[in-house]
């Protein structure tokens, strides 16, 4: 993997004079080489982290005439079979790589090239011939990918992430009041919109064509669910799940440079890792996995791991999630490795892993997609529950918010959640899932002034998460929820955090589960085959169960968090007033007096005792801490 960025316009501009500083930016990203590619009215440039073909495969990259240039970012998994079908073709090829086969498809196909590949991708292509730049993202999101279109002059500028585009200076940096909305409630920005208001980031399955000052963009691939009722049969489903994973995990192996996996106590890492160790054992050695061990009971998952990786066979390494210090040294690199703010903290597991897992292996495969495409998350059976809910009169229900809401603590307090579900449609019950803060919580937060502005609209909230629910959506609510963590959760929150955190350590991740074989899968497989006799994620589970005794074994899910409240406890209260985070958040529009309140509130928790009130304080108060932080380091406005 690697960063790109680049500029196209119709005349001379000072834009593209910073795209040595884009490069510098995003460096983490491409440690091994960089390159730069001027034309007339025309700069690609790319940093390089050198997998396959390491000697050559230099970019940017052109054809025979230099009349189609590239600069590429990810991995192409079919690329040898491409490269036998374009050399029967006539195509004659100077590297090893996997770079070179999209100048010569391009030549073939066009725009409509991306059809044919099968990998992890963000690339631009430019034709020399017309003047025109292709931008591409692929199928699912793996790949990042934002630009800038100016309205006035038509000029383009874009690159693999926020930071390097706001290493130039012409990037507008006022703030999306719609991207802080989203992070308030979900955690992440969710495309098209990033954090900056002009700026916009390329959709999973697209491709944007630039030509005389005009974009175009097009979706080439679109998620929706198809079942296949050949697949009802679990034998069958089983077996072709085992055809279709195995052959991803082999496609996903090739590299000229050490090669490991990520292994956590759950199916989906130990699936991955027991084909790739199968595969290499064959060839001669084992495959190299590493596991977080973390110093929090409750978070840690090493003893278990640990075991599968002695069923699985695999030489195993853990890795001490202690040595991460919480100072600002620590969050100014934490912020600009993330490129903007995002609230999901198990960024900080994935952060630590990387940086020690980078001495041993340069790419590693892990088990990321598999609660997607599998409906794996604890939370959709009690939204299921929020929704049965409405068998009684909403009258009923309406009372009981009413009363359940005088108590702010235990079981009524959970009660008013639910109730308060079960009065939305299908769609709210998903979006309002996942909301972070409680509204009257939010509202003292932001001051009446910002939240009207962000929250306060006569039609439902987050439109256009509403239309990701419903995209190709025909069927039952279970459908729903799989669209949700397929369109939105998964590209905009786990492949946002495997990306950041692997190439802030110059490391590859490549994600199996989610090769293009794996997805259709995912689109053919019944909802019904997803859980079956009180067991969830089959058929892969019954996939994990053959290649590991241990992932049989009773076990409760954890996830692969962060154990975030006992690592800050001691420190956030005094980092946030040396820091001043109030004085800069309060002139960003939030409540002052409220800030420092929480702040208060937290460290009076530190020491009466944690619970879980504590523990989701930490995580908030740690959200607005990267918001600031993320402000002052890249001079962003609100």
């Amino acid at each position: 993997m690697c960063g790109i960025a680049g500029w196209i316009g119709l005349g001379d501009s000072n834009v593209p004079g910073s795209i040595e500083r884009m490069q510098q930016a995003m460096a983490s990203r491409g440690p091994d080489g960089s390159g730069t590619w001027r034309g007339q009215h025309v700069v690609l440039a790319h940093q390089r982290l050198s997998i396959i073909d390491v000697a050559g495969s230099a970019q940017p990259m052109t054809n025979e005439d230099g009349s189609v240039v590239v600069s590429f970012n990810g991995e192409i998994y079919n690329f040898q079979q491409l490269r036998r079908r374009l050399s029967a073709r006539g195509h004659r090829f100077k590297t090893s790589g996997d770079t070179e086969v999209l100048v010569h498809l391009y030549e073939e196909s066009g725009a409509d090239m991306v059809q044919e590949l099968d990998g992890m991708f963000a690339f631009t292509l430019y034709d020399g011939r017309r003047h025109a730049l292709l931008l591409a993202r692929d199928r699912i999101g793996i790949k990042p990918l934002y630009y800038w279109h100016s309205q006035t002059t038509g000029e383009l500028l874009f690159a693999s992430d926020l930071a390097a585009m706001l290493a130039n200076p012409a990037t507008p940096r006022r703030m999306s009041k719609h991207a802080l909305s989203q992070f308030l409630h979900f955690g992440y920005a969710i495309h098209p919109e990033s954090w900056l208001e002009e700026v916009r980031q390329l959709g999973p399955g697209e491709t944007m064509e630039w030509w005389k000052g005009e974009v175009k963009k097009k979706a080439y691939f679109q998620w929706n669910y198809e079942p296949d009722e050949s697949l009802g049969d679990a034998d069958r489903a089983t077996a072709s799940l085992q055809e279709s994973l195995q052959s991803a995990v082999a496609s996903h192996l090739v590299a000229d440079v050490p090669l490991g996996s990520f292994l956590s106590g759950g199916l989906d890492s130990a699936t991955v890792s027991g084909f790739a160790n199968q595969a290499r054992r064959s060839a001669g050695s084992p495959v190299d996995s590493f596991t977080v061990r973390f110093w929090v009971d409750a978070f840690d998952e090493s003893m278990r791991a640990r075991s599968i990786a002695g069923d699985l066979g695999t030489h195993h390494t853990e890795i001490d999630a202690s040595q991460l210090q919480f100072d600002r040294a620590f969050m100014n690199q934490f912020v600009r490795s993330l490129g903007e703010p995002f609230g999901d903290t198990s960024s900080l597991a994935v952060y630590i892993l990387c940086l020690q897992a980078r001495p041993f292996v340069k790419v590693a495969l892990s088990g990321d997609g598999g609660d997607e495409l599998f409906l794996g998350y604890r939370g959709l059976t009690k939204q299921r529950l929020a929704r049965h809910l409405r068998m009684a009169p909403r009258v009923m229900r309406q009372t009981a918010v009413r009363l359940s809401a005088r108590r702010s603590a235990g079981w009524p307090r959970r009660l008013n959640k639910y109730l308060n579900l079960s009065l939305q449609d299908d769609a709210g019950i998903i979006i309002d899932w996942a909301r972070r803060w409680e509204w009257d919580a939010l509202a003292a937060l932001l001051g009446k002034g910002l939240f009207e502005e962000l929250f306060c609209t006569d039609n439902p909230l987050f439109p256009e998460v509403r239309a990701k629910i419903g995209q190709g959506a025909t069927g039952g609510f279970s459908e729903q929820q799989m669209q949700f963590h397929m369109l939105v959760d998964l590209p905009c929150d786990c492949l946002f955090k495997v990306d950041r955190m692997s190439m802030a350590h110059g490391i590859e991740v490549r994600v199996p589960i989610l090769a293009n074989s794996m997805l259709t899968y995912g689109q053919r497989l019944p909802l019904s085959m997803r859980s079956r006799n009180g067991r969830t994620k089959e058929p892969l589970r019954t996939v994990a169960e053959a290649l590991s005794p241990t992932v049989a074994t009773p076990s409760p899910k954890h996830g692969f968090g962060f154990p975030l409240d006992a690592w800050i406890c001691r420190d956030l209260p005094t980092y946030w007033r040396e820091w001043e985070v109030t004085a800069r958040l309060g002139a960003a529009g939030f409540n002052r007096t409220e800030l420092d309140r929480l702040v208060q509130v937290y460290e009076q928790s530190a020491r009466e005792g944690r619970g879980y009130n504590a523990r989701s304080l930490a995580s908030r108060l740690f959200d607005l801490l990267l918001l600031d932080v993320w402000m002052e380091n890249y001079g962003v406005v609100v």
